[in-house]
């Protein structure tokens, strides 16, 4: 389930070089957020979240657990779901203190 992670690490390299300026660089994104340049810090904590290579990981990492576990797929994904809610949640806590502590300009 890492291999996503490594692939969008790669990938990521030759973006955050043609980054020209921090705001940039912190918009290199492979999912919804791209598509919200000025969203607030809370969407984009929760919008991070929903990467393509993330979400790839995530499935790899149901599916894992259902066959190590001997579990049905259907428990797997409703855990899998479950979890997916609370990292949405914890991704709008992440987004929103750092929101309260950038400095505006």
């Amino acid at each position: 389930a890492a291999l996503p992670g490594m692939i969008a690490a790669l990938l990521r390299i030759p973006l955050s070089l043609a980054a020209t300026g921090m705001e940039q660089l912190q918009r290199v994104s492979f999912g919804p957020l791209i598509l919200f340049p000025q969203a607030s810090p809370t969407l984009m904590g929760m919008l991070q979240v929903f990467d393509m290579f993330k979400l790839w990981g995530w499935v790899l990492a149901i599916i894992g657990f259902a066959a190590v576990h001997r579990i049905s797929a259907r428990k797997a994904w409703l855990a899998g779901a479950i979890l997916l809610l609370v990292q949405v949640g914890w991704g709008a806590v992440q987004g929103s203190m750092a929101g309260a502590f950038t400095p505006k300009m």
